[in-house]
């Protein structure tokens, strides 16, 4: 960023941050949303509540129909429609340096361009963060708490998820302990057999550098937000049809004061008594587990 804004209703401050945004997203933080990641169900804004049902039906037509012989009814199948809601909270994040601190800010960090995209970078980790807590959520389970990640495992888990009919692309949310264990193994007892594929420059800078590669056909994310307890690491493999999330449209009243950045709502609050500036990001995010049988917990050591 070249120019410095002291305002951030300033026109051109305006059109920075939103062009901040975009570049965002090929982030780490939302590398794993924004690629292939879990089913956006949705906005709140204008709706009744801040709570989104989303409904699934039965598919089973696939493989129910059954011989009949001539003029034989059919046993009708209920649809078994299965309800998920997903409810819709705030989350914040502020800072407030004061005008010395400013002052002596000799790396121009502590300006408007720089601290937004700092609770934008925020906004998607948190919703990472709330993603990979449901991984531990799954009922099937693969892998050891009391061992590490394994290829074995890994495999074991993707084969469970197929014959538990969950269809799409594998993605696999992995802590960095998870996956260097993995790759360790893949490195050292392989022999090359099983088919890795790194992360280019070009899919780390569209799938942010989370992003590790595909194993044998499953993408490969990091992220240090993976459940870690006495338990062991907690990760997860799962479809986009696993996890559903939400958010919401907040509404800009102070056009003079305040920015809407995506759905991240970046506002600036001048305190001449104390001779501060707070700059605030309030976002409005949801997350639950939609289907349980498109995802498994991947356990593992954390030693």
């Amino acid at each position: 960023m070249a120019h410095l804004f002291a305002d951030v209703a300033n026109a051109r401050t305006q059109e920075e941050l939103s062009s901040a945004y975009g570049m965002l997203l090929a982030e780490e933080s939302a590398a794993l949303l924004n690629v292939l990641g879990p089913s956006y169900v949705g906005d709140i804004a204008a709706g009744a509540s801040n709570v989104i049902r989303v409904t699934d039906y039965d598919s089973a037509a696939s493989n129910g129909y059954a011989s009949r012989t001539e003029v034989q009814a059919i046993s009708p199948t209920d649809p078994a429609p299965a309800k998920t809601e997903v409810t819709v909270a705030r989350y914040g994040f502020a800072r407030q340096p004061s005008d010395l601190v400013k002052m002596t800010d000799s790396h121009g960090v502590l300006n408007p361009v720089l601290l937004a995209q700092d609770m934008l970078i925020g906004a998607n980790q948190k919703l990472v963060e709330l993603i990979a807590g449901l991984m531990p959520n799954f009922s099937a389970t693969a892998g050891s708490a009391a061992a590490a990640a394994s290829v074995d495992d890994f495999f074991d888990a993707c084969s469970e998820l197929r014959q538990a009919n969950a269809n799409g692309q594998l993605i696999a949310m992995l802590h960095a302990k998870q996956w260097g264990d993995l790759s360790k193994e893949l490195a050292t007892t392989s022999g090359g057999a099983i088919q890795f594929a790194p992360a280019t420059q070009d899919a780390l800078i569209s799938r942010g550098s989370g992003f590790q590669g595909t194993l044998n056909g499953v993408q490969i994310y990091t992220s240090n937000r993976v459940t870690a307890d006495a338990g062991g690491y907690r990760g997860g493999i799962f479809t986009t049809d696993a996890i559903a999330w939400a958010d919401g449209t907040p509404v800009v009243e102070a056009p003079e004061s305040q920015v809407l950045i995506g759905k991240v709502l970046f506002e600036i609050d001048r305190k001449p008594l104390t001779a501060q500036t707070d700059y605030v990001g309030n976002v409005w995010l949801g997350v639950a587990e939609r289907q349980d049988g498109a995802g498994i917990t991947f356990l593992s050591s954390t030693t």
